[in-house]
């Protein structure tokens, strides 16, 4: 395929679409070629945040791309690894990129849309060497009885000398290259799978150990029996008084006033459908000119015990019921 590329590049590089026209390769489904084209396949996929999508055999992984401002090179950032690649080609079907400061490290792309059956040679024999001017560019184009183009020039005389010890060579190379890098990509996904369970689970563990924790503090605190445990006034002396400057400042509240202060003493918020017409009242709650602070602290120290908590709710709700004609209103 190199050498291939090599003879198509004379013909095609005046062609090419510009790099920095990025709507010509991001948001599209390209394939690594390989030769032979080998399973399973390198996808890839740019995206507009300069995110790479890199999926082999379905196992995918990220990556980042970016362009330099001057140049018209791509960097590509796999893994641990990062490419500077040269411009050779690049149209809507075919990508065709160059190692850096190499004469034949060749990066060939091709668009699995446009070229489903991503056959690179047999795409440019049927589209840009059929095209009138490169025709005309060069008249050495001949057919063989297999109906397939080939190319003869001066250029590539020297190339054509190559051995096929060296041909050998080079495919052998290229196939333990792409041996390692297949390994690595498995390896690399295997990682990110362990890594997303290993995460799971640590968080699983600390929910675990935190439950144990509340659980272990609420036996040193209130025993075994603590569920049996409710609401005592006159271990509350701070409560009853809380409570008595709400009638004082509030008297005659009626149930749905009664509710949403208790709401708010429990959980310090309010849903706003049951607000309605009381919106005077939530506001003396949420400013604390009704005071809330010690039935909230006998709430959030007994979040745990539901016989305490109602029975709470139940002797709040009594007094607050209570209405002392005798006391005079202060304005809220």
């Amino acid at each position: 395929m190199i050498k291939h590329i090599k003879n198509l590049l004379p013909r095609i590089r005046n062609h090419s679409k510009k790099l920095d026209h990025i709507e010509i390769f991001v948001e599209k489904p390209w394939v690594l070629i390989q030769e032979p084209l080998i399973s399973p396949l390198f996808e890839y996929e740019f995206y507009r945040d300069n995110k790479t999508l890199i999926s082999v055999g379905g196992n995918v992984s990220w990556g980042t791309w970016s362009l330099t401002p001057s140049s018209q090179r791509l960097i590509l950032k796999n893994f641990e690894v990062e490419l500077l690649l040269e411009t050779v080609f690049i149209d809507k079907s075919v990508m065709i990129l160059k190692k850096s400061g190499t004469s034949d490290d060749f990066y060939v792309f091709m668009n699995r849309i446009e070229v489903p059956n991503l056959n690179f040679q047999e795409y440019f024999d049927m589209t840009h060497l059929n095209h009138p001017e490169v025709k005309n560019e060069h008249p050495e184009v001949k057919k063989n009885h297999d109906k397939k183009i080939e190319l003869s020039s001066p250029e590539n005389e020297a190339e054509n000398k190559l051995s096929l010890d060296q041909l050998k060579i080079s495919k052998r190379k290229l196939d333990q290259e792409t041996k390692k890098l297949i390994n690595l990509l498995k390896l690399i996904s295997e990682t990110e799978t362990r890594k997303t369970h290993l995460t799971e689970e640590l968080r699983k563990t600390k929910i675990s150990i935190s439950q144990l924790k509340d659980s272990h503090q609420h036996l040193l605190v209130h025993g075994p029996d603590s569920e049996s445990l409710i609401f005592n006034p006159e271990e509350n002396p701070e409560l009853i008084q809380e409570l008595n400057e709400v009638n004082k400042k509030q008297p005659n509240l009626n149930r749905r006033q009664i509710e949403l202060y208790l709401t708010f003493a429990e959980k310090r918020s309010l849903p706003s459908e049951k607000i309605g017409d009381h919106q005077k009242f939530v506001e003396a709650l949420v400013s604390a000119k009704l005071p809330t602070s010690a039935s909230h602290r006998l709430f959030s120290s007994h979040s745990h015990l539901h016989n305490y908590k109602n029975s709470l709710k139940s002797f709040m709700e009594n007094t607050l019921l209570q209405t002392t004609t005798n006391t005079s209103v202060e304005t809220i």
